[in-house]
């Protein structure tokens, strides 16, 4: 607990930050890497690493994860600089689950 100068009132931001308003869905970060891989011109992993705050091989492994859950992923190489790009061109079929 913070203790308080006389000529200082207590801090209450830290506890106000921290309390959520009710209705409000985080979204997952595999939801968010599933939004921007669907983008129609692709994403870039470097692109990825900084939307999702993750390494290079962290967004690999998951974009790994995605095509074993069923997504179709296309790889092709950007003729501007021969970067990866990875873009969604299919997604999973729910009844093939069940």
């Amino acid at each position: 607990m913070k203790q308080c100068t006389a000529n200082t009132p207590p801090s209450t931001s830290s506890s106000l930050a921290s309390v959520k308003s009710f209705g409000t869905k985080t979204r997952s970060k595999k939801d968010r890497l599933v939004q921007l891989l669907s983008n129609p011109k692709g994403a870039r992993v470097l692109s990825l690493c900084k939307s999702l705050d993750r390494q290079k091989h962290t967004v690999r492994a998951a974009i790994s994860g995605l095509r074993t859950a069923g997504y179709l992923i296309e790889t092709y190489t950007s003729s501007r600089d021969g970067v990866k790009v990875y873009k969604i061109t299919g997604k999973p079929d729910p009844e093939a689950s069940v």
